[in-house]
């Protein structure tokens, strides 16, 4: 982290996010992800994305610099996606709003008619299929007062799209990794209106929440289904390196998984499936020595 960047905000990164001096999680937000394309180019036409995508990735620092976003800082380069962390979520918003629109801008993209395959981000005000899991959850949950910490708790939207219908052909019932994945769970809820769903929550060594709670959390916690009652489980969540899914998968007999928006080469060949914006992929088919691979990836995923 630069010497700028601790004078605003004094920060802490361990492999779980990056904290400020009183253990708060600090918001993180992707200014880019061509896996999950963002709605704001739902009309833009592909071959365009990629060059606002390499766009940015040229000139990020330098934005950055001209932006005078003193508190700001990027956490993840990689091929696929930027993401920026702050003390303050609505910076992080303004960041992105004025990159992509500088960079649409730059690049004089023009939008087109037809909309692209993307998952929907939904408002979800009332979300009554997570008040089981709140009542299960509760013994493990939140102290009073300290309940916006737990997105179980203060999350409002779902991401909706036509893949979950696939997704809930793999089994019978389907294992969501909290707290990232309540708005997936969600979104798959409101699309199938199955309910055979699970919550569990992994953490390898050291639970963030921890300081929150009422009780400690054990290394695995499911809900609303009995072990009994857990058939063909498909485990899924968002994927960097796929370890998790890996994990969790030993742990979960006769499981699959599905990664959503992976990153890296690893999280895909460590799933069973992924998801692309809003389109399911079997990782056995997925030749990885074929250049350009996961562009190609995109492409297919939105029906090009």
């Amino acid at each position: 982290m630069s010497e700028q960047i601790q004078k605003v905000w004094s920060a802490v990164h361990n492999r779980f996010g990056f904290y400020d001096s009183q253990g708060n999680r600090l918001p993180e937000l992707s200014i880019i992800d061509i896996s999950d394309i963002p709605q704001e180019l739902d009309r833009v036409d592909i071959e365009d994305i990629f060059k606002i995508w390499v766009w940015i990735q040229t000139n990020i620092n330098r934005l950055l610099k001209e932006f005078d976003f003193a508190s700001v800082e990027i956490v993840e380069h990689t091929e696929f996606e930027i993401r920026l962390v702050s003390n303050d979520i609505t910076i992080l918003r303004s960041i992105r709003n004025q990159i992509l629109f500088e960079a649409i801008s730059e690049l004089g993209i023009k939008k087109q008619k037809q909309k692209l395959n993307l998952m929907k981000v939904v408002e979800c005000k009332n979300s009554s299929i997570l008040e089981t899991f709140k009542k299960d959850y509760s013994k493990y949950g939140p102290r009073k007062g300290f309940e916006d910490k737990f997105k179980l708790y203060s999350g409002n939207y779902a991401r909706e799209g036509s893949v979950w219908n696939e997704v809930a052909e793999l089994g019978n019932s389907y294992i969501f990794v909290a707290h990232s994945g309540i708005p997936f769970l969600r979104g798959f809820y409101n699309t199938t209106k199955n309910k055979n769903l699970c919550l569990t929550e992994y953490h390898h060594s050291h639970d963030p929440y921890e300081q929150y709670r009422k009780a400690p959390l054990d290394k695995n916690f499911i809900s609303n289904l009995t072990k009994e009652d857990i058939d063909r489980p498909i485990i899924i969540d968002r994927s960097y390196t796929g370890n998790t899914l890996k994990y969790l998968k030993d742990f979960i007999a006769d499981s699959k998984t599905v990664a959503l928006f992976p990153k890296t080469e690893s999280s895909i060949r460590l799933s069973d499936y992924f998801i692309i914006n809003n389109k399911l992929f079997n990782s056995k088919d997925v030749n990885f020595n074929k250049e350009g691979w996961y562009f190609n990836l995109i492409r297919e995923s939105l029906n090009l």
